[in-house]
């Protein structure tokens, strides 16, 4: 597959883990400011949300034209217990799962890029469409966590 999109897709779990781990724990529990996500929420967030892409990239690849589901995420810190999680271990979820996938897509044509899908706010996409969202969103978020260790 185009190695391009690949290595950027990699390469923006290879900075975003860089960040999070220059900063101590204690700098990344704590939020810059009264209703921000501490860098660690960040962190948790994006291990969700890597399960989530990793579920559409499968889906995409594995069905023909699967409807692909918004996610409402505003519930995600308090449900699923951000505050108690294990920073490590939401890291280790992002670099394994980008992994993954980079193999995976890294065995296939690049024709699998095509791949069409529909998404529930977006509409008609594309398996690329969804890897360069996946890419921009891992990369947007590791600018919040810089300004949440700053």
């Amino acid at each position: 597959m185009s190695n391009e999109i690949l290595e950027s897709y990699l390469a923006a779990a290879d900075n975003f883990v860089s960040v999070a781990k220059s900063a101590s724990p204690e700098k990344l529990a704590t939020p810059p400011s009264t209703g921000e996500w501490s860098g660690a929420y960040v962190i948790h967030h994006m291990a969700d949300f890597e399960v989530h892409f990793s579920h559409r990239f499968l889906r995409i690849l594995t069905e023909d034209n699967p409807d692909i589901e918004s996610y409402d995420e505003s519930n995600y810190p308090s449900v699923l217990k951000y505050d108690s999680r294990n920073i490590g271990e939401s890291l280790n979820i992002i670099v394994g799962l980008r992994n993954f996938i980079y193999q995976t897509l890294n065995n296939l044509d690049d024709s699998v890029l095509d791949r069409p899908a529909t998404h529930s706010v977006k509409g008609s996409i594309t398996l690329k469409n969804i890897l360069q969202s996946s890419t921009g969103h891992l990369a947007d978020h590791a600018a919040q966590l810089k300004t949440a260790i700053a």
